[in-house]
């Protein structure tokens, strides 16, 4: 298994990554520089040009991301506007170091996502190695791994030591979290916290565990996204200041089928986005 990446929070609106690969400079270049090697290990591209200028479009689960490639430098940097930089320094014997700086976007910063970039630095180097990118279990088993060191590193940089991610547990099927009334102690703590800034924004990521079509999952996830953020809503905080995603039954943060692990994968997470 690759060895999890050097992570460091440069600062409120940007973080880096560092893994040392078992290739050269001119040997893992064609894995950042060209759309289908990218797309093996980190994320599918479209209308990729490599040339100054050149557009790009990078998908994922919730979305794309649309920008210009602004600076292209074989077999060494590539940048794409201010937000995604990949650059390659030699290491000792036949091996490199690449370096992967992301900057924080409107969605703030989100502990799983930042987690699956380390994942995917994990595929990077397996395939870097001649070796079979991770199959869908292994790479979630993988992001497990990274999720909580991320997620400390991102609390005690930004959020001044504060828990930066609050968990609501539902009921399996249901559509209100656990106890109803969603003003339970972690929404209140949120409400004040929003209300005592009234420049944070907030995301409300829904998850599902339940035995569903990848379909019914993600519905199930998404109403109950929604009804925390009515909720808020209802307690004061408005509506532009929320924003909710979903993910069914993906992401699950325990891999086990028992009634307990289940029970804590069924979620909403509130994540304050400083």
């Amino acid at each position: 298994m690759a060895q999890s990446a050097q992570f460091q929070v440069l600062s409120r609106d940007q973080v880096q990554f560092r893994r040392q690969l078992a290739s050269t400079c001119e040997q893992a270049w064609p894995m950042f520089s060209r759309p289908k090697k990218l797309a093996a290990w980190f994320l599918p591209v479209t209308a990729f040009e490599a040339r100054l200028g050149g557009r790009y479009t990078i998908h994922s689960e919730n979305g794309g991301l649309d920008g210009t490639l602004t600076e292209f430098s074989p077999p060494h940097l590539i940048q794409f506007d201010g937000k995604m930089r990949f650059e390659l320094a030699p290491a000792e014997g036949d091996a490199c170091i690449v370096t992967f700086t992301i900057a924080r976007g409107d969605s703030g910063w989100i502990p799983s996502t930042l987690a699956s970039f380390q994942t995917m630095l994990d595929n990077l180097e397996l395939l870097v190695a001649g070796q079979p990118a991770l199959e869908r279990p292994a790479y979630m088993k993988a992001w497990r791994l990274h999720y909580p060191a991320v997620e400390a590193e991102i609390s005690s940089a930004l959020a001044n030591g504060t828990k930066l991610v609050h968990r609501l547990h539902f009921p399996a099927g249901e559509e209100k979290p656990a106890g109803d009334s969603a003003g339970q102690a972690e929404t209140q703590s949120i409400v004040e916290l929003l209300k005592s800034h009234p420049t944070l924004a907030l995301a409300v990521d829904g998850f599902a565990d339940e035995a569903l079509d990848r379909t019914k999952a993600f519905r199930l996830s998404q109403r109950r996204a929604e009804v925390i953020k009515r909720h808020l809503i209802e307690s004061g905080i408005d509506a532009s200041r929320i924003t909710t995603r979903a993910f069914g039954n993906y992401y699950r943060l325990h891999a086990g089928r028992d009634e307990e692990s289940t029970r804590l994968n069924r979620r909403v997470e509130l994540i304050p986005l400083y």
